[in-house]
């Protein structure tokens, strides 16, 4: 049989017509909502990026490096952590003067950036250090850091667990978001580089100081034995 709809029409007709404020209301609460969603949060780009690591298990290089015993690979599955650590990303913020507008956030960050500058929460904050002074401590940031440091906050990177590939991808406000991962990329390169030659350097720090007290020990040994040569008419070779 064919389904009747005049009923249910007139059942959804009948309780509109009987409570057509609240209809009213939640209609125009859900569309103000979704106006102020697209008006006030920005939109979202992102950029990716592909990194192939050196793989682990490579035993003819392995074997070429183990005669010389001064070369050293890093853990294939420690360089996501590396890359997308704190270090890193604050200094890609400095390097391109980033801010909280230029990182992407979620709608809870922006209700909490919003509080920290609107009146209402600056009054709060003054009345609540009224009442309960903060004693002031070396460690205290400064409001420039410590707005980078809320902005560091949700900048956030993740790698490819158990795999030699890896993808960075960064999310923002603004199509900068391909600079951003590009320079977070540059500088994670710098820092390993720079990683790797202090190690070198501190290594050859070592070496060079045993190199230069088994020359004196040489050196002394080599003149004990001149001298015994000498006194004793053993001809000099």
């Amino acid at each position: 049989d064919a389904f009747d709809v005049r009923e249910p029409l007139r059942v959804i007709r009948r309780v509109v017509l009987e409570h057509r404020a609240i209809v009213f209301l939640t209609t125009a609460l859900t569309m103000a909502g979704v106006l102020a969603y697209v008006k006030l949060l920005p939109p979202t780009y992102e950029a990716s990026v592909t990194l192939l690591s050196e793989s682990g298990e490579d035993l003819r290089r392995d074997g070429f490096y183990d005669r010389w015993n001064v070369f050293r690979k890093d853990d294939v599955k420690s360089e996501p952590h590396l890359l997308a650590g704190a270090s890193v990303l604050y200094a890609t913020m400095e390097r391109l003067d980033l801010g909280w507008d230029d990182i992407h956030h979620g709608v809870g960050s922006h209700l909490g950036n919003w509080w920290r500058h609107a009146w209402l929460g600056k009054k709060y904050r003054s009345i609540k250090e009224m009442f309960f002074p903060k004693e002031p401590s070396p460690w205290d940031l400064t409001p420039e850091q410590r707005e980078r440091v809320l902005a560091l906050i949700d900048f956030k990177g993740a790698g490819v667990s158990e795999s030699t590939v890896g993808e960075l991808s960064v999310r923002g406000p603004t199509p900068q978001v391909a600079e951003i991962a590009n320079t977070i990329i540059e500088i994670y390169l710098e820092q390993r580089v720079e990683r790797h030659r202090a190690e070198a350097q501190s290594a050859l720090d070592a070496l060079s100081g045993q190199v230069e007290t088994a020359r004196d020990r040489m050196d002394e040994w080599a003149a004990k034995v001149e001298r015994h040569r000498t006194e004793n008419d053993i001809w000099l070779e």
